[in-house]
């Protein structure tokens, strides 16, 4: 090793993985028989949950908006401090089959509801549900009972206990129901089965939302209607406004091989969207030129969009009030220089009538959906951009938001799958 003594030697994942490898191979020596799943299973629901800081003190976490956002706590250690002997005695696991697997990749099993040792809720909309099933790898029945703690949910497991046979399979139901918890943030708990010396402990994780609605409606209809759905997770009032629809402004302009070409954008105070796109057939070599887009707040990047041709977007929900650099990149123009068509628009408070409508139940219910209906009416041969906002209370803050783009030029393509590559990104990002 070059470097200083000791340096990279004892970081996190690159002694973490060789540990849980050599456990891992142990448990499969122990059950040959075992799928990895199983293997997985019996790692996860054995670990233990005394873990610590490298201060020393106990790692407890705090509820996080993101799981990404803290490496404390249940989201940094997962389901905790591997014990290699206790899973070699856990006789209890969670199996996943290849057709499991197959209706997960096609969508036809949710994520919430494949047999993972760990349960997820990404978005609880008042109640939850998830189901699992456990598999008796001994030699003999095991009868098991639930216990689960979720702080801000009242959680219930059904049935009661489990009595699984040997080399048979029982599944339960695990219930969330939201009751002070915040909105927004997740927060760590178990579900934990015990019994003939068994204890098997599955992570439990939710993050209640108000409100979530359909992300983006797309449609190349210079005026129409479109019907989607919106699950809420309270009850009360629902309020909705939009904003829209404006046209894009665009911007002509060519730029050379490594060069940048930035153009200034002004986003004003309450502003609800920025958006930047280039399209292929608006790029003088098409597809074959490769352009990229950079947005810059001052000297931070706050979007890129890297693409192998020239088929580009960054779009920005809530973006600050400030002038943003929307750079466009020759990274590899057809011939060395290319033409293009940088579209961009900025969706601001709405100020008169607005040419975006959205309609819908004046009332929520909690756990309940709503169809919404939103119509706009706008120019052929143009791209406009409007948002739709859902609240409480006039003035409150916005529980969510559908983006409506309509792109009604004739000649572009609604919907073309972006061409990736690995392309390194530019080397002040």
């Amino acid at each position: 090793m070059i470097g200083r003594p000791g340096a990279n030697m004892i970081s996190g994942t690159s002694m973490s993985s060789p540990h849980v490898a050599g456990a891992a191979a142990l448990v499969c020596q122990a059950f040959p028989a075992w799928s990895p799943a199983a293997v997985k299973s019996a790692l996860m629901t054995s670990a233990s949950q005394t873990v610590k800081l490298s201060t020393g003190a106990a790692d407890v976490g705090v509820a996080s908006p993101s799981l990404t956002q803290t490496n404390t706590g249940p989201c940094g250690f997962g389901a905790g401090h591997l014990t290699p002997n206790s899973a070699l005695s856990t006789g209890l696991v969670y199996d996943i089959t290849n057709a499991q697997y197959d209706a997960y990749y096609a969508r036809t099993l949710s994520g919430t509801n494949l047999n993972l040792p760990s349960i997820t809720f990404g978005n609880v909309l008042g109640i939850g549900t998830a189901t699992r099933t456990l598999t008796n790898g001994g030699a003999s029945a095991v009868t098991v009972t639930p216990s689960a703690a979720l702080a801000g949910y009242s959680v219930t497991v059904t049935p009661s206990s489990l009595t699984i046979p040997a080399g048979g399979s029982a599944s339960y139901t695990v219930r969330v129901e939201r009751t002070t918890a915040a909105f927004g943030s997740y927060i760590y708990g178990h579900v934990t089965w015990t019994g003939a010396g068994q204890i098997l402990r599955s992570p439990l994780t939710a993050r209640a939302s108000s409100l979530v609605a359909y992300t983006t409606i797309d449609d190349n209809r210079a005026v129409g209607s479109r019907i989607f759905t919106v699950g809420m997770g309270f009850s009360g009032s629902l309020l909705t406004s939009t904003s829209g629809m404006v046209p894009a402004t665009r911007t002509l302009g060519t730029v050379a091989l490594n060069q940048r070409v930035c153009t200034n954008v002004v986003v004003p105070a309450g502003a609800l969207a920025l958006r930047a796109q280039l399209f292929n057939i608006e790029t003088g070599g098409g597809a074959a030129s490769d352009l990229d887009l950079i947005v810059m707040r001052g000297t931070t990047t706050v979007g890129t969009s890297f693409n192998a041709d020239s088929n580009e977007l960054v779009s920005l929900a809530n973006p600050i009030a400030a002038t943003y650099s929307v750079c466009v990149d020759g990274y590899a123009p057809l011939g060395g220089t290319a033409t293009y068509v940088l579209n961009t628009w900025v969706v601001g408070p709405a100020v008169g009538p607005q040419t975006l409508n959205a309609a819908g139940p004046a009332t929520a219910v909690n756990g309940g959906t709503a169809s919404m209906v939103a119509s706009w009416n706008t120019a052929a041969g143009t791209r406009s951009l409007g948002v739709v906002e859902y609240r409480q209370t006039a003035g409150g803050a916005a529980l969510g938001t559908t983006t409506v783009f309509i792109n009604a030029v004739s000649a572009t393509p609604l919907f073309e799958a972006p061409v990736l590559s690995n392309k390194p990104a530019s080397p002040e990002l």
